[in-house]
């Protein structure tokens, strides 16, 4: 949120702006929607599915960290001419994914998908004398009514 407060435009290509938090983090609008709908998306699923959440944004961030390393130049670049990117951005992003890794791994592998019990087969009942238990007899066929 703090992102917004420096540097809130939606601005592209040669007229990509930007401006630095603290010196150091480099923010626009675009990199400011997506900081905060990945928190928003932890808050909303984290709850239920806290370690998928952890994996899942470690990911993201890992794959963005990587690729504004490709996309950096001597400390400045950019994503899709959308997203400005220093090293030290970089560096942080890569710092969010490998904590997220760690916590969705720290307890071990992710669990796998439980697996369904097979139902027990249903036993037919079966009369042992009981006459209420059986069925009606059908009427002979000479007394069956004629339509």
């Amino acid at each position: 949120m703090l992102g917004f407060f420096y540097d809130a435009g939606f601005d592209t290509g040669t007229k990509l702006a930007a401006d630095d938090i603290a010196g150091i983090i480099v923010v626009n609008g675009w990199r400011n929607v997506i900081y905060l709908a990945s928190g928003l998306l932890a808050l909303a699923f984290a709850p239920r599915h806290a370690r998928r959440t952890a994996a899942t944004l470690a990911g993201f961030y890992l794959v963005y960290g990587v690729w504004g390393l490709i996309g950096t130049d001597h400390d400045i670049g950019n994503i899709l001419e959308v997203l400005p990117l220093t090293d030290e951005d970089n560096v942080l992003h890569l710092v969010i994914g490998g904590l997220g890794a760690i916590a969705a791994f720290a307890d071990g592998p992710l669990p796998g998908l439980p697996r369904r019990k097979p139902r027990p087969k249903r036993r037919r009942r079966r009369s042992g004398g009981d006459e209420a238990s059986k069925p009606a007899a059908k009427p002979p066929a000479s007394s069956r009514s004629r339509a």
